[in-house]
């Protein structure tokens, strides 16, 4: 199968790109991104993703928020309907236990993939990323049982620690289960708190000081380089919301990396 990853990988990266309506600029800001990483790569430094992803995804996205959002709106209970949630959770066991063995794959890909397949309403949309983000995470602990190989920080962590065998992989599956079991009663319970406190934030301050932060355990982890990359990776972060271009596509900074090391 190792033969055929970066054969899948490209095909999979053609296809996605080739759905949007701004060929060129999908095109365009995958290339970027890929570039991006590759340097990013190249460059000696032990916590490059770091600024890479916070400046494509976070400080980019708080930016442009700026346009829209002066304020968060007032929050509201509301009991929502689990029509297609079938459809969802089921679309996201298959494709998530594909992408699961695909590097560089990741939720938001998967999900293009599965939303191409089956049509979902928002609510769908977010069932299915939750459940492929839920089904990665259990094959992953699956994949470090069975190839002791590891796929997120998380089992990173735990690889250095821990020899995983069988007894100890179901240890590991009991607590995931569990912690998410938990996980979701105190989501329902926290969740009614902050909808009274939310309204009272004031929005731009809040994410100025997010901004503030993190740009500051940028420079502390990877000093002025990652500051650059920061910088670099948040202006290119802005172009796909201006050109309507799903931001995904700029996966393009691991996965090009990743087609280019199988394939040449």
């Amino acid at each position: 199968l190792e033969r055929f990853v970066g054969w899948i990988l490209l095909f999979v990266c053609v296809f996605l790109l080739f759905r949007e309506k701004e060929k060129t600029w999908a095109c365009a800001i995958f290339f970027l991104s890929g570039c991006l990483g590759l340097l990013v790569f190249a460059f000696p430094l032990e916590q490059g993703l770091f600024p890479l992803f916070s400046g494509l995804f976070g400080i980019s996205a708080l930016l442009l928020s700026f346009r829209n959002t002066l304020s968060l709106p007032v929050q509201e209970k509301t009991l929502p309907s689990l029509d297609g949630a079938y459809k969802a959770i089921s679309c996201a066991s298959i494709i998530g236990w594909i992408a699961s063995f695909m590097p560089g794959l990741g939720p938001a890909q998967a999900a293009s993939i599965g939303t191409s397949i089956i049509k979902l309403d928002e609510k769908g949309y977010l069932i299915l990323i939750g459940g492929l983000s839920t089904v990665n995470m259990l094959l992953s602990l699956l994949s470090f049982y069975l190839f002791d190989k590891t796929r997120n920080g998380a089992l990173v962590i735990v690889a250095e620690f821990l020899q995983i065998d069988f007894f100890s992989f179901l240890i590991l599956l009991f607590v995931a289960l569990s912690a998410g079991g938990i996980a979701c009663f105190l989501s329902l319970f926290f969740s009614k708190k902050f909808l009274q406190i939310i309204p009272q934030i004031p929005y731009k301050s809040f994410t100025l000081g997010i901004i503030f932060f993190i740009s500051i355990l940028v420079i502390l982890l990877t000093g002025w380089l990652g500051f650059l990359i920061l910088i670099v990776s948040t202006a290119l972060g802005i172009l796909p919301e201006m050109k309507g271009v799903a931001k995904s596509h700029m996966m393009g900074c691991l996965l090009l990396p990743v087609i280019l090391y199988f394939l040449l």
